[in-house]
């Protein structure tokens, strides 16, 4: 993939092939060549049943991995993501806590 240079790269999931281990570490790999400043990255659903799931943060070096956690980029935005869920991306009514979180 060919991207333009910039200060800011946010990847919102779908990363892998189904949450595959060897495309994690090649998209941490891909992830380091580019030359972004802040590479911010979120889950998708390929990756959220992965079993790999609860390290991602440790095995995305190259970039700030958010799961209902947001990120302040210095003289620049709040970033904020959620995991990924099913229900959002049907349109069905989320549970409380996500509603409160996602309209706070």
């Amino acid at each position: 993939v060919d991207l333009p240079d910039g200060d800011i790269l946010i990847h919102a999931g779908d990363f892998t092939s189904f949450g595959k281990d060897e495309h994690v570490a090649d998209f941490n790999a891909w992830l380091g060549e580019l030359p972004h400043k802040y590479k911010i990255v979120a889950f998708g659903n390929h990756e959220n049943n992965a079993s790999w799931h609860k390290e991602a943060a440790s095995l995305l070096t190259n970039a700030i991995f958010l799961c209902q956690a947001d990120f302040q980029i210095p003289d620049g935005p709040k970033v904020f993501a959620t995991d990924f869920s099913i229900h959002a991306r049907l349109g069905i009514p989320t549970s409380t806590k996500l509603q409160r979180t996602w309209t706070s």
